[in-house]
């Protein structure tokens, strides 16, 4: 995945942000082999829109910080030269070198990935005119391409009535209106454009759908009934995408699909691959017989993206597997021995070569694939040191947001490594740094972050001092409890010290010991999410669940905000049981519960004075009687505050969830696509290192023989295991702890027990 992502991110997208557009921004149709631009070719319009919405997605994914400038003069090119070109709506189809149609007609396909990209790229500056070109467009399509019996029309000419060759429906064009319709939804939160996918997936299980066969029917006539050519013709390809739309479309609805999907992938399997049972063909007969001898580049990527989804919602092992082979396969046959960046984008069913041109088209389909693999194959995945980070774009001048960092917590469930007095946010469990340093270093970019705070055990005073001086990371303040009080009065305490200097000061809430992977990507989301903040919310963070978790309490989604990627919390969930969590899994609207926040200050306090006022009132008065040293130097000149302890004692002790985020009217959450972990227990540390092929993984001095999915970490003697699967062994010089997986989360009663057996046999 590492070498996917370098491809993508350092090859791909620079090549064609550099020798795919020519000097007006526009995209050119296709490459050469060697890397020139073909610069004669016609260009399809439908491919200029292919273009806008990866570099779109890629400038909101952290991946490309010029993608919303590449994407928005690419839009501007061929707004001036596609839309309407002789005086009525709609998209012209085809746009000569010299920039003028030379193919007025409006094709559907082209209008499906008009709105595609308009939704991808009006989230990236939410420019009203952008929201202007999407209602044309919808307006046109359903004057001109929606008929009556449902759907769209092929194409219509610009003086009116309907292409001759439009009378043969296709479905081709309904699998982009969908994931045009579901991508408007999650860019503006409005209602009316979920309604249309729905109405397109009906579409699909009524027609397109044959369940006799359990394949997707390509052609039909005027009345959606199967098109009578001599044998129908099958692409593979299109189902695996069929499969990919409509468990998106789950994700947002949470209507059941698993009766169209799993059939719909078995089928693709078993008729789909070629001799080598490795790639998709491009089209075959019902009958199996091969109507192309071809495998184009695309169907691998479509492929690879239904097996994801899937894993996604299965958590079958298999899936994961199948996606990783599918991946490997597509990296050595299609992305090798070409250009940096380019692709070898079709093969015989031989295995010869037979493109002469790497066309921009292919793109579209590789981005979406290689963002699904990073979500749902990266959670051993270390994050590139070649990438740079990516520069935040805020519309406030300097830093304006002050981490809140929660050291607090004793990490039992690591014992024997973690313990009292040196608990898991100081030890360095997923780098060469002390998880309390990742996390400084997180929020270390000046441009959006303050100087933070941390709040801990003041028996840790000197440990955080020099931790934060080892890597320059100076506080804004220490506060330390003189007793554990949980999350809420923590929290409270930092947003009273916050307020004595600015009551509208933006916090952000993240404990210490979590793992994230992408800095940038995290950055950015505490950027976007800031807007909300200001307006009064209480600001959760949502993490897309990559897999049924039983360790971790779940945020179920409710109605958009008009936020991209933010929503109303519908419930906070406790932590559920295998069956559940595979529920919430599938629905697509359950979140895992980060444990991050972001508020303004008063507005923290406001909602605590009203649901729990007698834990702010001991709170404030442990403030107020603090023993405070202000600009300390072993805190790089932050100021000091030691809480005083009949007080903050008196405070009842609660989590925030329980305290405030499960009562308040005000609580969003949004939703965070990132590489994440509580690290909470040894099988999640596991999970996050990169395990060899047999999924062991090793640190300290250990030998492994005939094992798989072992995990040893030892800082004490040489480990040695032979047969094991599914374990962990963990060895400091004191202690040896030997687990399964799935019964790491009752470590921490093991060490309670270890401990009072100690306690007995002195």
């Amino acid at each position: 995945m590492e070498a996917f992502q370098r491809w993508m991110v350092e090859e791909a997208l620079p090549l064609w942000a550099s020798n795919g557009r020519d000097p007006s921004g526009f995209f050119y149709e296709r490459l050469k082999l060697d890397g020139a631009p073909d610069r004669e070719a016609v260009r399809r319009t439908r491919v200029q829109f292919r273009q806008i919405y990866v570099y779109s997605a890629a400038y909101l994914l952290g991946f490309c910080p010029e993608g919303a400038d590449i994407a928005h003069a690419a839009f501007r090119k061929v707004r001036e030269q596609a839309w309407a070109p002789d005086g009525t709506p709609g998209w012209a189809h085809l746009i000569g070198p010299d920039g003028t149609v030379v193919d007025p007609k409006r094709d559907a396909y082209d209008q499906a990935f008009a709105l595609l990209a308009l939704a991808w790229l009006y989230r990236t500056r939410h420019d009203p005119s952008i929201r202007e070109a999407i209602d044309e467009t919808l307006s046109f399509v359903d004057a001109r391409i929606a008929v009556r019996s449902g759907g769209w029309c092929e194409a219509v000419a610009p003086e009116g009535g309907v292409e001759a060759a439009s009378e043969l429906r296709r479905q081709n064009p309904h699998m982009h209106a969908l994931e045009a319709m579901m991508a408007l939804y999650e860019a503006t939160g409005e209602r009316g454009f979920l309604d249309r996918a729905r109405e397109i997936y009906h579409l699909f299980a009524a027609r397109f759908f044959d369940r006799s066969a359990d394949v997707v029917i390509e052609y039909f006539d005027a009345d959606w009934r199967p098109a009578p050519p001599r044998r129908q013709r099958i692409e593979p390809g299109h189902m695996a995408e069929w499969v990919f739309l409509i468990r998106e479309y789950e994700r947002l609805t949470g209507d059941a699909v698993d009766g169209f999907a799993n059939p719909l992938f078995a089928k693709t399997m078993e008729i789909g691959l070629d001799p080598s049972g490795r790639f998709l063909v491009d089209e075959l007969y019902l009958d199996g017989e091969l109507s192309k001898r071809t495998r184009r580049l695309w169907p691998q990527t479509e492929f690879l993206k239904a097996a994801l989804c899937q894993y996604r919602v299965s958590g079958d092992d298999h899936f994961r597997d199948l996606a990783q082979r599918i991946l490997s396969d597509l990296r050595a046959e299609y992305l090798s021995g070409v250009i940096p960046g380019g692709w070898r984008d079709c093969f015989d069913v031989d295995g010869g070569a037979v493109a002469d041109h790497i066309p921009a088209s292919t793109l579209y389909h590789l981005f979406p694939a290689f963002n699904l693999c990073r979500d749902l194959l990266s959670r051993r995945m270390r994050r590139s040191n070649h990438q740079q980070p990516l520069r935040v774009r805020t519309a406030s001048k300097g830093a304006y947001v002050t981490p809140v960092v929660l050291a607090g917590g004793a990490g039992a469930r690591l014992w024997p490594l973690s313990t009292a007095a040196r608990p898991k946010q100081f030890l360095p469990l997923t780098s060469a740094r002390s998880m309390l340093q990742e996390t400084l270093r997180r929020v270390g970019d000046d441009s959006l972050f303050k100087k933070p705070m941390i709040v801990c055990s003041g028996a840790y005073e000197d440990v955080v001092a020099e931790q934060a001086a080892e890597i320059s990371a100076p506080l804004a303040a220490a506060i330390f409890e003189p007793a554990p009080r949980s999350s809420a009065p923590a929290i409270a305490a930092a947003a009273l010290v916050a307020a004595k200097g600015d009551p509208d000061a933006l916090l952000l809430i993240t404990p210490a010991d979590h793992m994230i992977r992408e800095t940038a990507l995290f950055t950015r989301l505490i950027d976007n999410a800031a807007d909300a903040a200001r307006q009064g919310s209480i600001v959760t963070f949502g993490v897309t669940p990559t897999r049924p978790e039983v360790a971790y309490g779940y945020i179920r989604a409710g109605a958009p905000i008009g936020m991209a990627g933010a929503f109303e919390v519908a419930a906070f969930v406790e932590k559920p049981d295998l069956t559940k969590a595979r529920s919430y899994l599938a629905t697509g609207s359950y979140l895992w519960n980060s444990g991050m926040f972001l508020f303004r200050a008063g507005d923290f306090l406001e909602e605590l004075q009203r649901w729990r006022p007698e834990m702010l009132a001991a709170v404030r008065d442990a403030v107020d009687q603090a023993s405070y040293e202000q600009n300390v130097g072993k805190f790089g000149g932050g100021d000091c505050w030691r809480l005083d302890a009949e007080s903050f004692e008196g405070a009842p002790s609660d989590s925030i969830d329980y305290a405030v985020m499960e009562k308040t009217e005000r609580a969003v959450v949004c939703q965070a696509a990132l590489t994440w972990s509580d690290i909470g227990s040894w099988d999640a540390i596991a999970l996050a290192e990169e395990g060899d092929k047999h999924g062991n993984a090793t640190l300290g001095p250990a030998t492994l023989l005939s094992c798989e999915g072992v995990y040893v970490r030892s800082e004490g003697p040489h480990v040695a295991a032979i047969g094991l699967s599914d374990m962990v062994v963990v060895a400091t010089p004191e202690t040896v702890l030997i687990t399964t997986k799935d019964q790491a989360q009752s470590v921490k009663e093991l060490a309670e027990k270890a401990g009072a057996d100690r306690a007995a046999e002195s």
